[in-house]
């Protein structure tokens, strides 16, 4: 096993805070399976509307798919899905 997704059942009272208040740009999805757990996350505790305010950065466009329909305010993935080319997207990115 390369890596083991360990799905969280809430979300810290912290970031649910900071979410809130805006404090958070974008948010960065490396897989379909962590994208679909931070979406029922955010349902779970009634804030599925606070996407509308967050960019999503996805690995690949096989991500995006997966959360287009979560209304975030854009999603946003390198054309090649790999590490490098996310960061370089993100430090090129303009908020």
């Amino acid at each position: 096993i390369v890596y083991k997704t360990t799905p969280q059942d809430k979300l810290s009272e912290d970031f649910k805070t900071k979410l809130q208040k805006g404090d958070f740009d974008g948010v960065m999805f490396f897989s379909s399976e962590t994208a679909k757990i931070f979406c029922n996350l955010l349902k779970k505790e009634a804030m599925e509307s606070s996407t509308k305010n967050l960019y999503a950065f996805c690995l690949s466009n096989k991500i995006a798919k997966t959360i287009k329909n979560y209304g975030f305010k854009a999603t946003i993935y390198p054309k090649n899905p790999t590490m490098v080319a996310i960061i370089k997207l993100l430090v090129t990115f303009r908020f």
